[in-house]
């Protein structure tokens, strides 16, 4: 019997794991572990850029792992991961404001882990309430029980340590979610299921206002502080790509003229470029 799908996907990702080995040795990276308390190169797109030859085998690699689990992953519990996504991403915030991660990280054996209780005693918080959280980030892979309810941080977790720019990227925007509930109204109930108008979006369902979105925030200018760290570490993950990728010194005009609306960090590695 031919498994023509499946053996397309497994040739797929046996060749992306082997160039992207074999790419980490041609760069002298050291070699990747989850269980690493140091940062790896690869983890800081704003600071490392990997070859053309590396980066492809990563998103090919990534992608087979994508099509493997749509193929063979029971729709139910496919169906099921989605709905639950957003337990992740809460618990993995937990971490990060309560600077659980940071002191996990500071830890003079960091690979060791520590108790739950202990840490729910430091943070003062309920050990019960924190032992699931802690698990929801295991499953995710950001932490790892050593032991019964003792937890170690994974090396991926480090970019989110106090100072780090990834920091400002988990911080969720407030009323995200309401949002995103409101979606399916939108779209199928609501007397705007048909208006194509920015004043008639989940937005202003989730938010009860008749203000566009824009408008909204001018109003609350507060909420500007997390969006704009947000969209200023989207920016600058392709920072690097963007400067190494475009034959910048070749234009024939020294004026470039920056539309953005950040702090100028690109226009700004061009320039230095």
């Amino acid at each position: 019997m031919a498994h023509a799908e499946l053996d397309r996907l497994q040739a797929c990702l046996n060749i992306a794991l082997d160039t992207l080995r074999k790419e980490m040795d041609n760069s002298q990276l050291p070699p990747l572990s989850q269980h690493s308390s140091v940062d790896h190169p690869l983890d800081d797109p704003m600071t490392y850029l990997p070859s053309t030859a590396l980066f492809n085998a990563r998103r090919l690699s990534l992608a087979c792992l994508g099509e493997l689990r749509n193929l063979i992953q029971p729709p139910l519990d496919k169906r099921m991961d989605e709905k639950h996504s957003a337990y992740g991403a809460a618990s993995i915030d937990t971490l990060i404001k309560t600077s659980i991660i940071d002191y996990l990280a500071d830890l003079s054996d960091p690979s060791e882990g520590i108790p739950a209780a202990e840490l729910a005693s430091t943070f003062e918080l309920d050990s019960q309430k924190l032992v699931p959280i802690l698990r929801c980030c295991a499953a995710n892979g950001w932490v790892r029980e050593t032991r019964d309810s003792s937890f170690a941080l994974n090396r991926c977790s480090r970019a989110f340590i106090k100072g780090r720019a990834g920091r400002k990227l988990n911080l969720s925007t407030p009323g995200l979610l309401s949002i995103i509930g409101a979606m399916p109204r939108w779209v199928t109930e609501s007397d705007w299921k048909l208006s194509r108008s920015p004043a008639q979006t989940a937005f202003q369902i989730a938010f009860n206002t008749p203000l566009p979105l824009f408008s909204w925030i001018e109003q609350n200018p507060q909420t500007l502080i997390p969006r704009a760290g947000h969209f200023q570490v989207i920016g600058d993950v392709s920072t690097l790509s963007i400067v190494a990728d475009y034959p910048w010194k070749q234009l024939e005009t020294p004026i470039i003229v920056d539309c953005g609306g950040g702090q100028g960090g690109l226009v700004t590695a061009v320039l230095d470029a």
